[in-house]
């Protein structure tokens, strides 16, 4: 048999025994909006701008949130005033029965703990987290006394 012969085609093809790679025809580049896209992203800092742009306009309209706006520890808002408007020694008082109501929750005697804390509170209505370990040695108080109807019934 002879072999076919194809006249638009040259007898021997440059780098006929390579693999041939095939190539998709670029429909992406044939829309606008590909094209667009195209020359934007040609030039990285164009495009940086045009994505941050928008998005910093948006975060700046947005609210802002309550909790950034508002101090986060309230020692240091109303009650850090009335604090600096105290004495030298009052001020020791304060720091003194707080220290010893932290320690006397750590050890869990939480009446005498409740005890330093309401001199506190006499003082200044609140201190760091005073009002926080109140409740604590409130909880703590409860969880003894709860403890201690219970060991008569069981003995």
């Amino acid at each position: 048999m002879p072999a076919p012969w194809y006249p638009q085609m040259p007898a021997a093809l440059p780098g006929a025994d390579a693999p041939t790679v095939y190539q998709a025809p670029d429909t992406e580049a044939r829309t606008p909006a590909a094209r667009l896209f195209k020359r934007i992203f040609k030039n990285k800092v164009r495009a940086a701008l045009y994505i941050l742009a928008p998005l910093l306009i948006v975060l700046a309209a947005l609210p802002k949130k309550k909790s950034e706006t508002a101090p986060r520890d309230p020692a240091s808002g109303g009650a850090s005033v009335n604090f600096e408007k105290l004495t030298k020694e009052q001020k020791s008082v304060v720091k003194d029965s707080f220290n010893l109501a932290r320690n006397l929750y750590v050890q869990g005697k939480y009446a005498l703990c409740l005890t330093e804390l309401a001199k506190l509170h006499e003082i200044i209505p609140q201190f760091e987290n005073s009002k926080e370990l109140q409740s604590f040695c409130d909880q703590g108080l409860e969880l003894v006394k709860r403890q201690e109807r219970r060991r008569p019934q069981g003995a």
